[in-house]
């Protein structure tokens, strides 16, 4: 798209009529800015354990990414075109790059288990593979999945999703799509203008499959209606383990019978049309802007041309409604804050107790095992590492439980707040809309981008899998404090009998105690401050609003900045009339 008509007047323009919290010219310019990539990034989204990695390892014909269940890929990896076949490993915090060469240094990168919670700091891979599918140009991106184990991954993930105009959605076959993956889609999907739904088969009957896909399409037909998206059928089912199996064995059967083709038909016919797309995407989004920035200075038209004779008490009593109905979200955050800070510290204690369980445990059985006599060598060392890793194991799994059920309450409070922000946001719509019905149905479409995009959709993004974090959580605790499981028991009690034998295990099992508790808070603290500062940024943009608010209230718009607002809308309109005619 041509973005001549995109002038310095035409953003001043945008930014004067912007809604409270955004700026419609700087995010034009953005878009425009972000258009100089050629760079073709197809990721994979979806929650986690949907088989991801699997997926892009049967569409690139090679088993080279992660795909056990408990391989969680913990950094973005994109899959790229190179005869030279190697990868480069980016950090973060560092220019420097690490190239390597085989799947063995591969894994110390991507696999959770070896890199727990990304402590190596790593911000993206780029693995060159020689594959067809990928000499186009296309770079599939294999993502953290979405609510998984660390906060930073989830950003990386919507940096990403922000990015680029299409993905593939890996979707649920059984259960079906959940209340919190609708909402993920929604957020995601409305930035794209392309768009491939897959199912995993992971072996369900004929029946499951047809039951899930028709349930799905229902469920995505009524997303892409309400936000006028394109949603292509059908949505593809697909045996990703069976297609990379055959392929690596030469078995051409398996993967015919796997459904792979299909989907290698759209990603190739997807890279053909790359260019096209793209363009159809920008226009999308600045037509978009232009005509939300062009309904807001309709409004305040019909502002100035009504204020004079417009009563103070009608103007009053529209302020009041609005600051009610916003008031009533920010007593709302009030009230998940307040329940997250009386959560915080019941799950700390519970936790604490927990914690304290099982170190009482390990004590009793192993002062019973040197009572019993064995007091030294290999035989306590060994019975010492079978009590710990037992007992750990059993606090892991109640761990799990308390902090599940403290997400899944979580997850459904900001769920509820998402929504009750959408229907204030749509009676406001209706309140003041001066064009048709379609504009308010757009209006609706594109809040998920800019009204929820920065603060509500990370909110719900972060709660879009109540199992996630509280698996990591255990996870990282096992990883923080596996080197306590050796610490040198066999030297250390291998001439001393029960008493010097206890004061050196004793002091052992304390340690055991304190890390585990100062992993575990370290964790609950971060998850809760986490969420609490999203709800910070939701309090802030409603209280703009309701600033903005008063600010007509008390300075309504005066008949005589009707002549600029009627050149703003002349202006708006010639830039829509000529995104409409591109």
């Amino acid at each position: 798209m041509n973005k001549s008509f995109f002038t310095s007047e035409l953003k001043e323009c945008l930014n004067r009529n912007s809604k409270p919290g955004f700026a419609f010219g700087d995010m034009m310019e953005k878009l425009f800015s972000d258009q100089k990539s050629d760079e073709k990034l197809l990721p994979v989204v979806g929650t986690q354990g949907m088989g991801k990695s699997t997926l892009i390892n049967a569409i690139i014909g090679e088993d080279i990414l992660p795909n056990n269940a408990d391989e969680t890929t913990c950094v973005p990896v994109e899959v790229a075109y190179g005869e030279e076949e190697y990868a480069e490993v980016y950090f973060r915090d560092s220019n420097e790059n690490v190239r390597i060469n085989t799947r063995k240094e591969l894994n110390s990168y991507v696999d959770n288990n070896e890199n727990p919670g990304n402590n190596k700091g790593v911000e993206h891979i780029r693995l060159y593979r020689n594959s067809p599918i990928l000499k186009s140009g296309l770079i599939i991106v294999d993502l953290p999945g979405v609510g998984s184990v660390t906060t930073a991954n989830e950003d990386t993930t919507r940096r990403y999703i922000e990015n680029v105009r299409c993905a593939i959605f890996v979707i649920p076959t059984v259960p079906t799509i959940r209340r919190t993956e609708s909402l993920f889609i929604r957020a995601a999907w409305s930035q794209f203008n392309n768009a491939i739904f897959v199912e995993n088969d992971f072996g369900e009957t004929e029946i499951e499959k047809r039951d899930s896909v028709e349930h799905n399409t229902k469920i995505l037909s009524q997303i892409a209606e309400q936000f006028s998206l394109n949603f292509e059928k059908p949505i593809l089912v697909i045996n990703a383990y069976e297609a990379l199996t055959g392929k690596l064995h030469g078995q051409e059967s398996k993967v015919s019978a796997s459904g792979i083709k299909k989907l290698l038909d759209k990603i190739a016919s997807l890279s053909t049309e790359w260019n096209a797309n793209l363009a159809s995407a920008l226009h999308t989004r600045v037509k978009d802007i232009i005509v939300s920035a062009l309904a807001e200075a309709k409004r305040k038209l019909n502002e100035a041309q009504t204020s004079e004779e417009k009563s103070q008490e009608e103007r009053k009593a529209a302020y009041e409604r609005q600051k009610s109905e916003i008031e009533t979200i920010l007593q709302t955050i009030d009230d998940i804050e307040e329940w997250m800070q009386q959560e915080r510290l019941g799950i700390r204690n519970e936790i604490s107790n927990e914690i304290s369980k099982s170190c009482g445990s390990i004590r009793a059985e192993i002062t019973n095992i040197i009572n019993n006599g064995v007091v030294d060598g290999d035989n306590l060392s060994h019975a010492f590492k079978e009590i710990q890793t037992r007992e750990i194991e059993d606090f892991s799994s109640r761990a799990i439980d308390i902090l599940t059920n403290f997400s899944l309450s979580a997850q459904e409070k900001l769920i509820d707040l998402a929504e009750e922000i959408e229907v204030q946001e749509e009676l406001n719509y209706k309140a003041i809309n001066v064009d048709s019905e379609e504009k308010l149905k757009w209006e609706k479409g594109v809040k998920t981008l800019f009204n929820l995009g920065g603060a509500g959709a990370a909110a719900l993004v972060l709660a879009s899998n109540p199992a996630g974090w509280p698996v990591f959580v255990a996870g990282a605790v096992i990883m923080g404090i596996a080197s306590l499981l050796g610490f040198g028991i066999k030297k250390s009690v291998m001439e001393r009998r029960k008493k010097e034998a206890k004061s050196h295990i004793y002091p052992k099992i304390d340690e055991i105690e304190s890390n585990l508790k100062d992993a575990m808070f370290s964790k609950i603290n971060e998850t809760i401050d986490t969420l609490e500062s999203k709800l910070e940024e939701i309090r802030r943009n409603k209280k703009t609003e309701i600033r903005e608010l008063r600010k007509e209230l008390r300075n309504p718009i005066k008949s005589d900045e009707i002549p600029a607002l009627e050149a703003d809308i002349t202006l708006l309109s010639e830039a829509l009339k000529v995104c409409i005619n591109v």
